[in-house]
């Protein structure tokens, strides 16, 4: 949840969705197919097999494709493959949506698949994204990004908000941080997670400040970026090989790797065995 990752998540979730909301920005377009009607009472366009449409250097093709001129509105399906090269971007979906009536708006559906370089990847299953400030993924999903794995069953931004249900995982190889939660909610600050709470069947995963991995788990989580803490509640319990230690909360300090304990502490550890007389 750090500047730096929390910025390249946001980034893999919106990896190629500038590529479809370009296509109303451009003045000209070319669609090209081995089959086109055109309907000037609705000015409307149906295109079918080996359908192209380019413009502004991106190019999308798809098994059939159909265009309402005056909404603004365009509709891609089968094998849909779009990409913008000059950005390094590529999207693979079964069906692709661009609206501009009411604000842009951009749907893709049935194995979606975005990639930007090398470093960047999104797979879900649905996505819908709106110029106003909406993002909702949904049927599962997988990001990765500069080293980072996302892994959750459904998301949602509405502004300076984000949701995240059934997180699977959230590593950070950089760091060797692993986090799993139920759900998850926050706020955002220019595209940075600024704080945090997560709830039901918290476990995180790090290497303590003695280079030993250590597990944390509790009912609820917090995190605070101005703070640098994550702190854990609800019957938290840290785990570090032979040792255990309860409290009422476990704060973990992000930075220097250490774990303070508040509320009945009580650690528990296994005593070295004495050699027979």
């Amino acid at each position: 949840m750090k500047e730096r990752a929390s910025q390249g998540f946001l980034i893999g979730l919106l990896l190629g969705i500038t590529l479809a909301a370009g296509m109303a920005r451009a003045d000209e377009a070319f669609l090209r197919a081995d089959e086109l009607r055109y309907d000037p009472a609705f000015q409307q366009i149906r295109a079918r097999g080996n359908v192209s449409l380019e413009r502004e250097g991106m190019t999308f093709d798809a098994e059939e494709a159909e265009a309402f001129l005056a909404e603004g509105r365009f509709r891609l399906w089968g094998s849909v493959g779009g990409r913008w090269e000059e950005r390094q971007i590529e999207v693979n979906a079964s069906s692709l949506t661009y609206a501009e009536e009411g604000g842009v708006e951009v749907a893709a559906e049935g194995d979606v698949h975005f990639r930007r370089g090398d470093e960047e990847e999104l797979l879900c299953s649905r996505l819908i994204w709106k110029e106003s400030g909406f993002l909702h993924i949904t049927g599962g999903f997988s990001a990765f990004f500069e080293g980072r794995a996302l892994e959750a069953e459904e998301a949602l931004v509405e502004g300076d908000s984000f949701k995240i249900l059934g997180l699977k995982r959230f590593e950070d190889a950089q760091s060797g941080l692993t986090l799993r939660a139920g759900r998850i909610e926050g706020r955002l600050e220019a595209g940075r997670v600024v704080e945090a709470s997560a709830i039901d069947d918290v476990e995180a995963e790090f290497v303590g400040s003695d280079g030993r991995p250590m597990r944390l788990s509790g009912g609820r989580a917090l995190y605070s970026e101005a703070r640098g803490t994550l702190v854990l509640s609800g019957s938290a319990l840290a785990r570090q090989a032979d040792r255990s230690l309860r409290a009422d909360s476990l704060v973990l300090h992000l930075a220097s790797r250490r774990i303070e304990a508040l509320g009945a502490p009580k650690i528990t550890f296994r005593l070295p065995e004495k050699e027979a007389p």
